[in-house]
């Protein structure tokens, strides 16, 4: 399978994104008592939200479904690992870039908030990226151990899921806002090299594995 095919899961993955984004707009709609302006606010970051949660289950289901699918119909193991990293890269630039650009148009406090922090969340939908394809490479190499932290990430993202949902409408301190961007950048950049650096360590244990396979 060409590159182009990867490009067009990473669309169809922002596509899912901001499907996914406005239904949490849509029942802050009706939390808030059909007032809409204060949802259509948070939508910037209910998108990246969204966007961390497919990059995390796209990349984990890539290596139990796509990779072995597409190394059938006769592409290269370079080919799908580029392919792998090219539908993350879409998904995260594709969506941190929708999100700036609602935050230049939405009102209110939470886009103002989060339009320092853009360049942390691009780095943080990545982060997660690897955490699922390291999490696919696990379920792959070790069955048991996969199946257990799949339940533990679909734990992890339904807590977040109503934190996210509870505090988009925060308001932060200007002092707060001023330092957090670049604690934050550094931070989820170390983490991002971190996991990037564990994908690779299960990949060359697990790649070998598909060419068995066929």
């Amino acid at each position: 399978m060409k590159l182009k095919t990867w490009f067009q899961l990473g669309l169809g993955l922002i596509g899912w994104s901001l499907l996914c984004a406005m239904i949490f707009v849509v029942v802050g709609f009706i939390g808030e008592g059909f007032e809409l302006l204060g949802p259509l606010s948070c939508l910037p970051m209910y998108i990246l939200f969204c966007a961390a949660i497919f990059a995390v289950l796209m990349s984990m289901t890539t290596y139990l479904s796509y990779l072995p699918l597409y190394l059938s119909l006769g592409s290269t193991r370079k080919e799908t690992w580029l392919g792998l990293h090219l539908m993350q890269l879409v998904l995260a630039a594709g969506c941190t870039a929708i999100a700036a650009l609602l935050c230049l148009i939405l009102p209110g406090d939470p886009p103002r908030d989060l339009i320092s922090l853009l360049p942390a969340a691009l780095l943080a939908i990545l982060a997660f990226a690897k955490l699922g394809s390291a999490a696919g490479c696990i379920a792959l190499l070790f069955p048991k151990v996969g199946r257990a932290l799949s339940v533990v990430l679909c734990m992890v993202f339904s807590g977040a899921a109503g934190f996210v949902g509870a505090s988009a409408t925060m308001s932060f301190p200007d002092s707060f806002r001023l330092s957090l961007p670049g604690r934050a950048t550094l931070i989820v950049g170390a983490v991002l090299a971190a996991l990037l650096l564990v994908e690779l360590l299960f990949q060359r244990r697990a790649l070998p594995r598909y060419e068995v396979r066929l």
